[in-house]
């Protein structure tokens, strides 16, 4: 299994902690490590099971390499933290998808992206890096999706 940190102990956070688990139900593919989240008056506390390890300098002092995801809603903050991430060493984005999407195998899905639950993408469809495609939502043949996207919930792409 890999080792795992979530950025961002919020609502959407706890979100894909769940999705997380729901994919390791399929296969036992990620080992979530805890949660990392730069406000300090977290720090220490559990979410949904999970430790708040720290803000995202937590990731300064690991020896072995680790997978993130960032699991933050607001496009421009997610960009800006992502940043930051790629210039530690030894970092991995993950890239989700929840175990129930529907997805062609003409897809190209850009790492670091999550899809969520309910999720439809049929063909010929380019989704960017550390694009957010929150629950049930539909992307049309053809569409491009840029780095940075956030889909929110029930959203329909044609």
């Amino acid at each position: 299994m890999k080792d795992l940190y979530i950025v961002g102990a919020g609502g959407f956070g706890r979100e894909v902690a769940w999705m997380v688990e729901c994919i390791n139900q399929h296969k036992q593919e990620w080992e979530i490590r805890g949660f990392l989240d730069d406000n300090i008056q977290l720090h220490g506390l559990e979410v949904g099971g999970y430790p708040i390890l720290g803000g995202t300098e937590y990731l300064n002092d690991l020896k072995e390499s680790a997978w993130v995801v960032c699991a933050m809603g607001a496009a421009v903050t997610r960009k800006k933290i992502v940043s930051e991430i790629k210039k530690k060493r030894n970092i991995k984005f993950a890239t989700l998808i929840a175990p129930d999407v529907m997805c062609s195998d003409r897809v190209v899905i850009g790492e670091g992206s999550i899809i969520c639950s309910g999720t439809i993408i049929t063909v010929d469809i380019q989704i960017g890096e550390h694009v957010i495609v929150n629950l049930d939502c539909t992307i049309g043949h053809d569409a491009r999706i840029q780095d940075f996207v956030t889909i929110y919930p029930s959203v329909n792409v044609s």
